[in-house]
């Protein structure tokens, strides 16, 4: 994203630490269209939200792109929602279960959880979730019209 343009973030300790290491890379924002060829070549993605106020209100919707591109994930536990993905994300409570978590997934075959993660994907879908308030929308009609649904 846009933070590692920002000049004082780049003259942070963090930046410097982060840009010598051989696997970070900043490449700042990326068109929406590249976000696939991105994710093929991750071997594990990562959600490491700081757990506060505003983020655990925030439902992560890359965590939906994530788990569609068959990728193993692992996140801090900073919002509620992510407990509903458990058996296909790995939640991680502090910096030590986070390390080791991430160390987990990368040693771990992908196996059964990829296609789950998908499944769950695809039910996230913006086309699913409009099926779905379409469906709401109709029962709640045919209620007020005094059909049952």
């Amino acid at each position: 994203g846009p933070v590692d343009q920002q000049p004082g973030f780049q003259r942070s300790p963090a930046f410097k630490q982060a840009a010598a290491c051989p696997n970070i890379h900043f490449l700042g924002v990326q068109p929406y269209e590249k976000v696939p060829q991105y994710l093929a070549s991750f071997d594990a993605c990562m959600l490491p939200y700081k757990r506060n106020e505003i983020n655990a209100a925030n439902y992560p919707l890359k965590v939906n792109e994530y788990l569609a591109s068959g990728k193993l994930v692992v996140s801090t536990d900073f919002c509620q929602d992510l407990e509903d993905l458990k058996e296909v994300v790995t939640l991680a409570y502090d910096v030590e279960g986070f390390e080791a978590a991430l160390d987990h997934v990368l040693t771990s075959p992908a196996s059964q959880k990829v296609e789950r993660a998908r499944e769950i994907a695809r039910n996230n879908s913006w086309v699913a979730k409009a099926r779905q308030m379409i469906s709401c929308i109709e029962s709640r009609l045919a209620i007020l019209d005094g059909q049952p649904s």
